[in-house]
């Protein structure tokens, strides 16, 4: 799951490319590979070296005890590895075979299910979801099956609530139990008008799985993914089950690991409780890719963004995040889940893919990721952000503070609404110093534009710190607090 925010912290990683984040955030790939990805396939031109380099540099760094990567080219798998240690305690070594927590990429898996039920024509996207679960809340009576894949119901995330990750988050429950914890507060708007991560919402999807199917969602995603696709490393987690190579989840304190905070894995359900391997995730990219899960109709459905009743654009499909890097179309999603942090990306044209998956919740999958694409092809950087005419040089001023701030590795959280401030941890704050911190001297800081997403507007900032520049991304609401914030590459 994932929740309000993205930094250079991996719980707080958004699905891409939106801004918003989740606490647990295109062309079908074609027989023959396009001549522009053919070097890439050579072993003899592939940087496999330049990436161990890179990938062994943030292990001694400590941006988490283990990493683990595969990238593949035209459903090829050409290179998968693991890196550091799966399980600090009996020091065994991490592979392409260590499973780890997913987060919210399970989404993916929640709304291929949900795609599946709907060819097979036991319910259409734009049903309300009360129509098949009439215990469902009066006030979600309108909400849409549609609109749950989107995050564009307005029921509100049971991950925000103040209290979730200090004394909900420690306790069993079932499906009913986490819909009961926000069922007394109204929707946060009306379904279809705006744009807010739910991790209820895919909550709601699990169930629907369920009630259709007449079993368990583990089963069904056995039955449905797993198994046609051979992922024998990836399920559905318990603790109760003895899984091999099973990594364990850290968190960075005082600049060394600790154990992650406990979650009962109950919680996440539906919105991220899955687990995987870079191996068997490998076979999901490619078994989603070329139709063996759903049809090329029902991806393009999935791939496609959402657009609000008034038109505007979220950047985010069904379960799925869509946006560029660089001027290439990309699909994916980020995940952040106690103890752990992953990444899937793929680039439609090019047709490469990428997954990145870490047992510290404070590390950053997203921009792992992100810049091992830029090793493996340095084509997908892009330019260098121009600054804009800034007409509120107020706002930039104390966005650079806010900068500042987390570069030193302290925050004023008056400046942030009460959900932001229960995302920002100390030991994200903590990490965000760490990445920030040691880049050097902040240079500039630049107004460079605006962007909406949904009827969110952000400002766009650049900050030159030594010779790395990073973007920040802020979202205010409407009494001036800090709504959402978005650091990147």
């Amino acid at each position: 799951m994932d929740s309000q925010l993205t930094t250079h912290n991996s719980k707080l990683q958004t699905p891409l490319p939106s801004t918003r984040p989740s606490p647990y955030n295109l062309s079908i790939a074609m027989p023959f590979l396009p001549l522009a990805i053919l070097a890439v396939v050579r072993q003899t031109q592939f940087p496999a070296d330049k990436l161990d380099t890179y990938f062994k540099d943030l292990i001694a760094k400590k941006k988490s005890p283990s990493i683990a990567v595969s990238i593949q080219v035209g459903n090829k798998v050409v290179y998968a590895k693991g890196f550091g240690m799966a399980d600090l305690e009996s020091d065994t070594p991490a592979n392409e075979h260590t499973v780890y927590r997913l987060g919210s990429l399970t989404k993916q898996f929640t709304s291929a299910m949900i795609m599946q039920l709907v060819n097979e024509k036991k319910l259409a996207l734009d049903d309300p979801a009360s129509k098949h679960l009439p215990k469902l809340p009066k006030a979600w009576a309108k909400v849409t099956v549609r609109q749950l894949l989107t995050h564009t119901s307005g029921i509100k995330s049971y991950t925000e609530l103040p209290e979730f990750m200090q004394e909900i988050s420690l306790k069993s429950v079932k499906p009913e139990g986490i819909l009961a914890t926000v069922e007394s507060f109204p929707l946060d708007f009306e379904p279809g008008t705006k744009w807010h991560y739910s991790n209820t919402g895919y909550e709601v999807l699990g169930m629907l799985i369920e009630k259709f199917d007449g079993r368990k969602y583990a089963t069904s995603l056995k039955a449905r993914i797993l198994d046609p696709l051979g992922m024998t490393e990836t399920y559905f987690v318990s603790e109760k089950d003895v899984v091999k190579h099973r990594a364990q989840g850290y968190t960075l304190k005082n600049g060394d690991f600790a154990h992650a905070g406990y979650l009962n894995m109950d919680w996440p359900y539906a919105a991220g409780s899955i687990e995987s391997t870079v191996a068997d995730m490998a076979k999901w990219d490619a078994g989603i890719t070329s139709e063996k899960i759903l049809p090329k109709a029902s991806l393009d459905q999935m791939w496609t963004p959402m657009k609000l009743a008034s038109g505007a654009s979220t950047g985010y499909g069904f379960g799925w995040g869509v946006g560029t890097m660089g001027a290439e179309p990309t699909v994916g999603h980020s995940g952040g889940i106690n103890g752990f942090a992953t990444f899937y990306n793929r680039l439609q044209k090019k047709g490469i893919s990428i997954v990145v998956l870490c047992n510290s919740e404070t590390a950053d999958a997203t921009a792992i990721g992100m810049d091992a694409l830029l090793v493996m092809d340095p084509t997908l950087k892009p330019a260098p952000p121009a600054p804009a005419a800034d007409k509120d040089p107020t706002k930039t001023a104390a966005a650079k503070a806010i900068f500042a701030d987390l570069m030193a590795g302290k925050i004023d959280r008056t400046k942030f609404t009460p959900e932001m401030n229960n995302l920002l941890n100390d030991a994200m704050v903590s990490s965000a110093k760490d990445d920030l911190g040691g880049l050097g001297k902040l240079e500039k800081f630049e107004f460079i534009g605006e962007r909406t997403i949904g009827d969110q507007k952000l400002r766009l900032y650049s900050a030159t710190i030594g010779t790395t520049v990073v973007k920040m991304d802020v979202g205010l609401d409407a009494a001036g607090k800090i709504a959402l914030m978005n650091l990147h590459p």
